[in-house]
């Protein structure tokens, strides 16, 4: 096993399994990847949603909570799978899909939102920097993605190191501009119906719930990507809590400081915002979260480069890592005039239909014996191109569509009940356990059925 990360040359690997004697590291560095994603204004903007709602402070608190939690603890137990098996998160997407019905939820929701999340950060941090120095958008732009592409390159240890650096800068700087806010906040706020968004108190709560949720669930499909060197013999539930709580602890934190202040900040425009909260601070608070948006974008497409990989096995992770840079570059650049409305968007539609994705992985992991080490081989059998879960995949997102309350597209259920708030993120979660566990048990019977089927040692109790 190496003791040691490899600091001083790049990463040689990209989505093949992990060798066993090249497993290391420790299950806290979970915390610091996630906590250094999650340390940052956008979260604190997010939390604004919920008192646009119209609800009390009470309310805010406990919708950002529930969803945070769900979310969180569905990438802890994501994370464990990759450190368990050594494999990355769009390889192990294939158990349940197969090896080509894989292909549309990693090139979406893995590609896609590597791009998304890295376009958002891109612009935050060139705004960040404008309001301490007068350089254009562009250039500040194609420096940053320079500067993150070098991490991203070099790969996972100094991306671990990176973002262990970066939680304890952020965590300061977040805990100067919360006690600065909350010396100007009103705790006293009740539900308000006349708030720009206000559904009704229970819709909006299930509405404040799924938008935690969706945020937090953006990082679904890189989770096991940044935990796949850790020891094979790693407990699973060390790597599911530190993980899990890497993304709880600064998404609560920023997201119910953010419903606290919106009363008074009342604006999304997050630069003007970090001014008002932050007064005389606010230079160095802006530098400072302009930096860090180069370790959080670093983290963004480390996992994206994966992705393009199992899509593309041909291509080097070097090779992926400068193509989503500069996509990612260029986007930034165009789409700046409606950055939130359009990043928003997006990260609902993806949480859409990855939140059954999730639900199936995990009930794949257990029940259906994915958690074997000795069936990794099938994740890469090219002839296996689908399989069952593939079916249930697609139903469960069928089925969640009539409940989509998405700009774009409001499904017929939510638009005759809007009070009800956003259900899809719940039924498309049942959906998607009740079609893999009927799916599950059917294959199981037809296979019992017939004598001279194989059936995977997983299955036959060997765990």
């Amino acid at each position: 096993m190496a003791d040691e990360p490899a600091l001083s040359r790049i990463e040689q690997h990209g989505a093949e399994p992990i060798p066993l004697d090249e497993r290391h590291g420790k299950p806290h560095t979970q915390f610091t990847i996630f906590a250094s994603t999650n340390l940052a204004f956008a979260v604190v903007l997010t939390g604004f949603f919920p008192a646009f709602l119209g609800l009390s402070l009470a309310q805010c608190v406990t919708a950002i909570v529930v969803g945070t939690a769900l979310a969180s603890v569905a990438i802890g137990v994501l994370s464990a799978m990759g450190s368990r098996l050594g494999v990355a998160a769009p390889i192990l997407a294939r158990g349940p899909l197969g090896f080509l019905g894989a292909w549309p939820m990693v090139a979406y929701t893995s590609v896609f939102g590597s791009l998304g999340w890295a376009t958002v950060n891109l612009v935050f941090g060139a705004w960040a920097l404008q309001g301490v120095v007068n350089i254009p958008l562009a250039v500040i732009v194609i420096v940053t993605a320079i500067a993150q592409a070098i991490i991203a390159i070099f790969g996972y240890d100094l991306v671990h190191l990176a973002a262990r650096w970066t939680t304890i800068v952020m965590a300061v700087v977040f805990a100067i501009i919360t006690v600065l806010a909350l010396s100007k906040a009103d705790f006293s706020f009740g539900v308000n119906p006349e708030a720009p968004d206000f559904i009704g108190v229970w819709g909006g709560w299930l509405t404040a719930a799924g938008v935690f949720f969706a945020y937090v669930m953006g990082y679904a499909t890189f989770a096991a990507d940044y935990s796949r060197y850790l020891p094979a013999n790693t407990p699973a539930w060390r790597v599911t809590m530190y993980s899990a709580l890497g993304n709880f602890v600064p998404t609560v934190w920023l997201g119910c400081l953010g419903a606290v202040i919106a009363g008074f900040a009342g604006q999304f425009d997050a630069v003007p915002a970090i001014e008002q909260l932050t007064g005389g601070f606010a230079p160095i608070v802006l530098i400072t979260l302009a930096l860090s948006t180069i370790v959080i974008n670093t983290v963004n497409i480390y996992g994206g480069a994966i992705s393009v990989i199992a899509l593309v096995p041909r291509t080097s992770r070097p090779v992926a890592v400068i193509v989503l840079t500069a996509a990612s570059a260029v986007l930034a650049i165009a789409l700046q005039g409606d950055l939130y409305g359009s990043f928003y968007d997006f990260l609902l539609l993806t949480a859409y239909i990855a939140t059954p994705w999730m639900v199936i992985m995990m009930l794949d992991y257990t029940v259906g014996g994915r958690r074997d080490p000795r069936r990794i081989p099938e994740l890469y059998d090219r002839t296996r191109t689908s399989s069952w879960g593939l079916l249930a995949w697609v139903g469960a997102c069928l089925i969640s569509v009539p409940f989509w309350s998405w700009k774009h597209y409001t499904g017929p259920i939510a638009a005759a009940h809007r009070e009800w708030g956003d259900l899809t993120y719940l039924v498309g979660a049942v959906a998607g356990g009740v079609l893999y566990l009927a799916i599950h048990r059917l294959t199981v019977a037809r296979r019992a059925a017939v004598p001279d089927a194989p059936v995977p040692a997983a299955e036959q109790g060997v765990a």
